[in-house]
């Protein structure tokens, strides 16, 4: 035979013999994590593990952190770049700890400490928008440097200080092709290996040349991998080879072997710690090949395979060198992790296929044959026995017809070794096969039993069998001959007359006492005291079932399993309720529970299971759970620890070999215990992420202006706080991939915590809230799943107290009491030396008072004595003025004497108003006058006197009329006072001066000054003050009484002015008074017109008001049939006949007078009011005037019935005056049209609103009040057109109204609700600013306040029949 066909057959042989594991030839995985996880995209390209022993992956869309429990993306966003590209390539830590990424746009680095990423190559660094290199591998060298191998951009190399250094590219000698970089390792100081789309090439460190290798034997490769020291194993298109090197010294010289494996491709490959070796291929998944050395001489070897249920799976990375497994990366299918070690829990289904095996996976029973066989009953899947040792199935030892075989339900084993069956359909029939034969046969005789559904089959200590069923239980006994010779009835003891029997689920023969339990489904739990063999009539027996009453009673009914174990103590497993040790099961037990609570996987237990070496094997309804009896900690076993299914089935059993089978509906398996790994690694712990208030501190953040982690918090030592940043979240992170139910980690908060916290290592998160000030020690460790614990870190927190209780603080407090006490000693003393100041003051102010009091009587008192003699010196006055007005000399004197007689009258009334003034009772009375004409006739008097003592008396003033509104008496007193001051502190030739004008604040400024003697400066501050008078003691002032500049500031402030003294000693005073009192001319006119309207009310018959009173039927608008009307008459027949004539088309209430009519409109507003002129307590003119002139509602319309014909002319000057005047008599039609054009008018006004916006609305159509509020409306929505929260209550309140009336009047005048308003004006808005501007719908959408674009757009379709943005294109190519 030739050399090749001695090749071909070799390679032959060994691809029969190498996949030849009926046993296991599929490979499961413990986890696969996709986007479903958290991760950012299923096409992974490369997987790392740290230092620290988190799991780094690199794909398409990002990089991800995945500590055991979540993953962490790490990606760019529109709003934020991370990193140089999200298609992250190849992963690498360097010394210092740092992950370098290598992505298709160039390297960058995650800085551990800081948590941040910095890009440190791209070409887009020199070339803007250029890409790349596309990085697909990092090597760190032997001396520091960072290799990076790359697509048709060659080998970039780094220094460790993150610097670039060089570029290297193969020559044009080596290929003309560009070469893309797949992977590479260095072989030794100067040399690397690299694998490339041409094959493999060498490259010298110090030559920085390339060199091609086995340049006609490697065309192509993708992957190459250190085995041995001096052995490569390396990717061919097709197959794997191993290339063994020997170094020459000068230079190192490659042998490759024959090709492995040619039949697949490979991308990529590793070798785990125990030496077996995992292949990634292009589409065909993974191959696990589980002895390197086996592989490598070509000798068979046991191999598992896994393709995802797929016939296509793309593998990119294997990395099996990691503590946590073996991780495989796929394009499509995200990251597998698969365990390193062998499964120990073995797996059987039907889908096998075995010889010998069952047909279904329903296992309904598990019996031992021996030490290392087992029974199998499957449910309609017939007998099987099966070897734990071999791991196969076997022969039956005896012979099953093939209609029996499907029917078997339980299969038992006595002492004797016989086979006790069940099986039947309606009933179930028992049978035997006695021990050593294979033949089946029925147990009978003279007696026999019914019992449906079997499931138990038990012999106790004297020979008795006990079989349970759905609704009894029956103690037989055979002779010889396998013959029923005894047969008792449990349901026949006295104690079941009363209490009803069913479901037997499990029957247990006590072996330390003579009793048989028995459990059911629904009834609880029963002892049979069996002593002595008695019969079961007379047996005793105890039912225990839940009581809620008794906490030591069985929470569930459904007893699952019982079993004793060796130390005596007797374990009840039940389905939701746990598993329970039962104390004094000879007595009156107690039954102690461990659930889930307690760490238990799930309460529905199925079965109980005992080792032999302190542990209880409890199967559940989710999953396996040891329990270690010394301990009595729980450790749980799930589909991650390598469970092939976690749904448990009632069937189980423990052989001598140590094997326990356990059995579900998806088949059994089975395990030996103590082959389970009982020393596992443990965990890495550290913090892992730290929050205050709820947000994320990562390093560098600053919060209130500083920062609080310099470095990532597991690498901080300490933390300072401040006192309101006591609310925080430490992430606690135990590292260790497996299942976290089983991995704890403790912590505890020194001094506020003295007790350790256990939680599941999946809990991480701990949060503290409201911890007081001080200092604090957070520690924290964490365990494996054999509760052994790490070694406890710390992390100290200070958590800073407020100023007020910081030490300096406590000084500062300490210091101010004692000063404070000091000043409170002063104080008192002080006090004690005030009450005797304040106790003399008062009774000096009370003789004050009582001087000020009787100087009031004294002038009380003597100017009511003067009343009397000056009336009865204006008599005679009068009387000679009228008998001597023909005598001109006489005539004036005797005018003085009567014009200083009323002087004095004034005088004294001026006393009693002061009074009057001084209590607050003295009150104005507004007229409007013209000031002009009033102070020229007010000074002819003064003129006189002027005349007579050669002063000079000027007045000055405006020359426009200044028409006031004040109390005109009140006005000529303060002039007075001021006048007959400036006439008494004057000498002749001194001149006093008055002058008088408006300032643009309709402030009236009145000023009189004097050329006199002045006031000296320290009376100055004293003038206005009550009986004050001048304490300098010379014959330059004259005594008064002291109350008239008194007397004249208090008249002034009674008209809110303000009154004010200037003076210069020796050289004259000027008095100037500011009355905010002036007003239009025209309301003297409207004053006298109104006097004339009611004058002529009053003499007008209203019998004549109507000229026509027949019933008339009337037609108007159908849209004003609803309208309000108010009509206010109090002529009781003119009332009724307009308001029944009215009620034929409006709704229509009536009112006697205007007040009735202005209490109604505070609960309701008409549509228009129709009122007389003259009424009692508010007359229609005084009613029109309060109704236009509040902002609440100007905006209702008013018709005034008058009997004035002149009316329209008078009243047109009057501000915010009705809307309509009909003069009486007037025909109803006339009335019932006008109204209706008012409101028409209205309606037609809101109309225009619901139009356009902003209209230039005409004072004609609306008041000027209406005006101010649509304008101030309008401003309002302008303002907050982009607000997407705004509550239309706030522009109520800006217009002080209440929400109500703020709708009523909005409606009114627009026709619209404000909500329909505000929606129309911005959707007007928005069409003007698509049409004058280029921004997008999205962005007018949010500029004039919409929160979405649907509904924007949905708004304006409905508005326009037309798109946003089909309007914008429409209207800007009409405007082309």
């Amino acid at each position: 035979m030739s050399k090749y066909l001695q090749i071909v057959v070799i390679v032959l042989f060994w691809g029969i013999n190498v996949f030849a594991t009926p046993e296991q030839s599929k490979l499961e995985p413990l986890q696969q994590i996709t986007i479903s996880e958290g991760l950012s995209h299923n096409g992974v390209t490369s997987v790392l593990e740290d230092s620290k022993g988190y799991l780094w992956v690199g794909t398409y869309d990002g990089l991800n952190r995945y500590n055991g429990y979540e993953v962490k993306s790490i990606r760019n966003t529109i709003d934020e770049k991370l990193m140089v590209s999200n298609r992250v390539r190849a992963l690498l830590e360097d010394k210092n700890g740092n992950i370098w990424i290598g992505s298709d746009k160039g390297v960058s680095i995650y800085d551990y400490s800081t948590e941040k990423i910095t890009d440190i190559y791209s070409n887009s660094f020199t070339i803007k928008g250029e890409n790349g290199p596309i990085v697909r591998k990092m090597i760190k060298s032997e001396n520091g440097d960072i290799v990076c191998i790359t697509d048709k951009e060659g080998v970039l190399i780094f220094q460790d200080d993150y610097t670039f250094k060089s570029k290297h590219l193969p020559s044009k000698n080596i290929t003309t092709e560009d070469v893309l970089f797949h992977d590479g390792l260095q072989l030794n100081e100067a040399f690397f290996l690299f694998s490339t789309s041409v094959g493999l090439l060498q490259f010298n460190l110090e030559s920085k040349n390339f060199k091609h290798i086995l340049r006609d034997e490697i065309l192509f490769s993708t992957a190459i991998l250190k085995i041995e020291e001096n052995e490569l194993l390396l990717s061919k298109q097709e197959g794997l080879a191993i290339i063994k090197i020997n170094d020459s010294g000068s230079e190192l010289n490659f042998q490759l072997s024959p090709t492995y494996l040619k039949e697949h491709k490979f991308v990529s490959f590793s070798v785990d710690q125990l030496n077996n070796l995992w292949l990634g291929t292009v589409n065909r998944g993974i191959i696990h090949i589980q002895d390197l050395e086996k592989f490598k001489n070509r000798k068979k070897n046991k191999v598992s395979v896994f393709k995802a249920n797929t016939t296509f799976l793309r593998v990119s990375c294997v990395v099996s060198n990691t503590s946590s497994g073996c991780w495989i990366g796929t394009f499509e299918k995200g990251l597998y992790r698969f365990p390193l070690n062998e499964n120990p829990f073995h797996f059987y289904a039907s889908e096998m296929n075995s010889k010998y095996g069952i047909a279904t996976n329903g296992i309904l029973s598990i019996t031992a044959l021996d030490k290392e066989r087992v029974y199998i009953v499957s449910n309609s899947g017939g007998v099987a026995l099966f070897n734990t040792n071999t791991r196969n199935f076997e022969a039956l030892p005896f012979n099953l017809v093939n209609d029996l075989a499907p029917r078997v339900g339980l299969l038992s084993k006595d002492s004797k070794a016989n086979i006790w069956i069940s099986s039947g359909n309606v009933e179930d029939e028992v049978l035997l096969i006695p021990s050593g034969s294979k033949k089946v046969i029925s147990i009978g005789g003279n007696r026999s039993f019914k019992l449906k559904d079997i499931r138990a089959i038990e012999e106790d200590k004297y020979g008795n069998f006990w079989i349970g069923g759905a609704n009894n239980v029956f103690k037989i006994k055979l002779n010889e001959q396998h013959e029923i010779i005894d047969i008792q009835s449990l349901i026949a003891n006295p104690y079941f007359d009363d209490n009803k029997f069913s479901l037997t689920r499990v029957i247990y023969v006590d072996t330390e006492h003579d009793f048989i339990w028995i459990g059911t489904d629904t009834n609880g739990l029963y002892r049979v005291d069996t002593k002595g063999n008695i019969s079961l009539e007379k047996a005793n027996i105890s039912q225990y079932s839940n009581n809620s009453a008794l906490e030591s009673s069985l929470s569930s009914n459904f007893v699952s399993s019982i079993f004793r174990i060796p130390n005596g103590d007797l374990w009840i497993g039940t389905e939701q309720g746990g598993v329970y040790k039962v104390e004094d099961s000879n007595k009156a037990p107690s039954f102690i529970r461990f659930s889930e609570k307690e760490g238990l996987s799930n309460n529905v237990v199925k079965n109980i299971c005992y080792d032999g070496d302190e542990n209880l094997w409890i199967t559940t309804n989710i999953g396996l759970n040891k329990f270690n009896l010394k301990t009595e900690r729980i450790s749980r076993y799930r589909k991650e620890d390598g469970l092939p299914f976690e749904a448990f089935d009632y069937a189980s059993c423990v052989l001598k070999n140590g094997q326990v089978v356990l059995s579900s509906q998806e088949g059994f398996c089975y395990f030996n215990p103590d082959l389970l790994i009982s020393n596992k690694k443990m965990p890495w712990v550290e913090l892992g992420s730290f929050s205050v208030n709820n947000k994320l501190i990562e390093p560098k953040d600053t919060i209130n202006g500083r920062v609080i982690l310099n470095k990532r918090i597991g690498e901080e030592s300490e933390i300072e706080l401040k006192y309101d940043e006591n609310v925080f979240t430490i992430q606690l992170t135990a590292l260790h991939f497996e299942n976290p139910e089983n991995h704890l980690i403790k912590y505890r908060l020194f001094p506020l915590n003295s007790d350790w916290i256990k939680v599941p290592s999946e809990k991480c998160y701990i949060d503290f809230n409201g911890v007081q000030p001080g200092e604090y020690w957070f520690e924290y460790s964490g365990s494996n799943s054999f509760d052994q614990w790490t070694k406890v870190k710390r992390l100290k927190i200070t958590i800073k107290p407020p100023f007020w209780k910081s030490n300096l603080a406590i000084v500062f407090y300490i210091v101010f009491v004692l000063a404070f006490i000091i000043v409170i000693m002063r104080i008192i003393i002080r006090m004690k030396d005030l009450k005797h100041s304040l106790e003399i003051e008062l009774i000096e102010k009370e003789r004050s008072e009582e001087i000020t009091n009787a100087k009031f009587r004294f002038f009380s008192n003597i100017s009511h004595e003067f009343k009397t003699p000056l009336t009865l010196i204006s008599g005679p006055i009068e009387f000679l003025m009228r008998r001597f007005q023909h005598d001109p000399e006489l005539k004036d004197r005797l005018d003085l004497v009567n014009r200083q007689s009323h002087k004095m009258s004034q005088l004294v009334d001026q006393v009693h108003d002061f009074q009057k003034a001084d209590k607050n009772l003295l009150q104005t009375h507004y007229s409007t006058f013209r000031f002009d004409l009033f102070i020229k006739d007010m000074i002819l008097e003064y003129a006189y006197l002027a005349k007579n003592s050669s002063k000079q008396l000027e007045l000055i003033g405006e020359l426009p009329p200044v028409v006031i509104n004040a109390d005109k008496d009140k006005l000529e007193k303060i002039l007075n006072n001021l006048l007959s001051n400036a006439f008494k502190f004057t000498k002749v030739n001194d001149f006093i001066r008055i002058n008088y004008w408006v300032e643009k604040d309709n402030n009236l400024v009145v000023t009189v000054a004097d050329s006199g003697k002045g006031i000296h400066p320290k009376d100055i501050a004293h003038v206005f003050e009550r009986f004050y008078q001048s304490q300098q003691k010379n014959n330059e002032y004259i005594g008064g009484s002291g109350i008239g500049l008194a007397f004249s500031k208090k008249l002034v402030e009674m008209h809110y002015g303000t009154i004010a003294v200037e003076s210069e000693y020796k050289h004259g005073t000027t008095f100037t008074f500011k009355l905010p009192v002036v007003t239009e001319a025209e309301e003297e006119v409207v004053s006298r017109s109104l006097e004339g309207i009611i004058a002529f009310e009053k003499n007008f018959n209203n019998n004549e008001s109507i000229s026509n009173k027949e019933s008339q039927n009337y037609q108007i608008n159908e849209k004003l049939v609803d309208s309000v009307i108010y009509l206010v008459e109090d002529n009781a027949d003119m009332r009724l006949f307009i308001e029944r004539e009215l009620s034929k088309i409006f709704k229509v209430k009536s009112f006697e007078n205007g007040l009735e009519c202005l209490n109604a409109m505070e609960l309701e507003w008409p549509d228009i009011i129709i009122s007389d002129v003259l009424m009692p307590e508010l007359n229609g003119l005084d009613l029109t005037k309060q109704i236009k002139s509040d902002v609440k509602t100007s905006h209702i319309p008013i018709i005034l019935l008058t009997a004035c014909t002149t009316v329209e002319d008078q009243i047109e000057g009057l501000k915010n005056g009705a809307d309509a005047y009909i003069v009486k008599p007037f025909n109803m039609t006339y009335l019932i049209t006008t109204a209706e054009t008012i409101l028409l008018n209205r309606k037609m006004l809101r109309e225009r609103f619901q139009i356009d916006f902003r209209v230039g609305v005409e004072k004609k159509s609306l008041s000027a009040g209406d005006s101010i509020f649509l304008e101030k409306l309008y401003g309002l929505i302008t303002d907050n057109l982009s607000n997407q929260e705004l509550d239309l209550d706030l522009f109520a309140s800006e217009l002080c109204l209440n929400r109500t009336l703020f709708y009523q009047k909005v409606k009114q005048l627009t026709d619209n609700t404000p909500f329909e308003l505000l929606k129309m004006y911005r959707l007007k808005k928005a069409a003007e600013l698509l049409v004058n501007t280029d921004m997008q719908v999205s962005e007018i959408s949010d500029l004039t306040g919409f929160k979405s674009r649907t509904h924007f757009s949905k708004l304006f379709k409905d508005k326009y029949d037309v798109t946003p943005g089909k309007y914008a294109m429409e209207q800007k190519m009409k405007s082309k």
